[in-house]
């Protein structure tokens, strides 16, 4: 016997309420199941809606976007996925988004600020280390 709905959101609360990461969990209809503190915040700072039933309610420039057909095709497929938002469509950071696939049909989404390690990475690019100053 599966889980009951108020049972899954307990358990994700358990294993991810006061995760620094943004936390997520959407139905095959997209509807918002779970959401963390720290996702709550991440949608203010990129200055979208709480409250919402939907992704796409959150989100509402994502919804025709290539980070969107990502998570459609790591919907449709259960196969796992890991992507970049850049500062443009990220409220002035860069976010890596991690989703996952859940046995229930869900998809769980992680999301993280990554702004100062695509920095770091843009500067390396720029300057390689490996570089002479002569």
């Amino acid at each position: 016997m599966g889980l009951t709905s108020e049972a899954r959101r307990r358990e994700h609360e358990a294993s991810f309420g006061s995760a620094r990461d943004g936390v997520a969990v959407l139905s095959r209809e997209w509807r918002i199941r779970y959401m963390n503190a720290s996702m709550l915040e991440i949608l203010s700072l990129i200055g979208c809606g709480a409250g919402v039933e939907t992704l796409w309610d959150a989100l509402p420039r994502w919804e025709h976007s290539e980070p969107a057909d990502t998570l459609r095709h790591a919907m449709k497929t259960g196969a796992a996925v890991c992507f970049r938002v850049d500062g443009e469509r990220g409220g002035g950071r860069v976010w890596e988004v991690q989703a996952d696939p859940l046995e229930s049909g869900d998809l769980r989404l992680r999301v993280r600020n990554v702004t100062a390690q695509a920095r770091a990475e843009e500067a390396e690019r720029r300057f390689p280390a490996d570089q002479s100053l002569g």
